[in-house]
Parts: C-alpha cells; sequence; structure tokens
C-alpha cells in the first residue's frame, strides 16, 4: 500500500511565483480604492454632520428666545399648551365678567323653559295593587 500513495505531495500547497503576484497586486489595487472611496465618503459625512449640528443649534438659539424665561424649563409643547390654556381663561373671563350671577342664572332658566317636555323627569305615582 505504499506504493500507491508515493507519488503523492504531502505539506503546503505551493503556488507560482506569477499568481501569487498578480493575486497580490488585485488585492493591493482594490484595497486602495476600497480605501479611497471610504475616506471620501467619511469626510462627505463630516461634513453633513457639521452644518446639521449648525443647524440645530441655530433652531435651539431661536427657540429659546421665543420663549420667554419664566417658561424656559417647559418643553415646546408644553409651552404652546399654556399659552392656549390662558387664551380659554381670558376668553373665559371676559364672558363671565359681561353679565352678573343674576342674569346667568336668569339665562339658564330661559334656556331649560325653551327645552321640550320629554326632557323632564317624570312624576312617579304610588299605585298599590
Amino acid at each position: 500500500s505504499d506504493d500507491a500513495y508515493s507519488n503523492v505531495q504531502t505539506g503546503k500547497l505551493k503556488l507560482k511565483k506569477q499568481e501569487l503576484q498578480t493575486i497580490g497586486k488585485y488585492k493591493t489595487k482594490h484595497q486602495k480604492e476600497k480605501k479611497r472611496k471610504h475616506e471620501q465618503s467619511e469626510q462627505v459625512a463630516e461634513q453633513i454632520e457639521k452644518t446639521n449640528q449648525a443647524k440645530v443649534q441655530k433652531i435651539e438659539e431661536e427657540e429659546e428666545n421665543e420663549i420667554p424665561a419664566a417658561y424656559r424649563h417647559m418643553t415646546k409643547a408644553e409651552y404652546k399648551y399654556e399659552m392656549e390654556r390662558k387664551k380659554r381663561d381670558a376668553k373665559h373671563m371676559k364672558k363671565l365678567a359681561k353679565s352678573t350671577h343674576r342674569q346667568r342664572v336668569r339665562e339658564f332658566n330661559e334656556k331649560l323653559d325653551s327645552l321640550p317636555q320629554h326632557f323632564d323627569v317624570p312624576k312617579v305615582a304610588l299605585t298599590i295593587g
């Protein structure tokens, strides 16, 4: 059985020198191109990030200038909600200030009188059967 495997080569697989050189050139050229593209994309990403940061900072400064100092602890949404609530309260107070309590009670009674009769609570008669 030793004769059957006597011609078999053992150990590392050896390639020809030319094949190794062409493979090496391709890899280095490919790697250089990949590296160059990566660097370019990084530069573009950095420029975009710088402009975005500048825009965000500018917007934040404008928003801070819009909100009075007493409301700076609130978010923008909370501030808007608070302003709308104040407007509603002011409108409600104006409405209340136009009439006295006696006038408001009279208006309420008139409104109730104008409603149809079927909104009245029906009288219940006690009948013993």
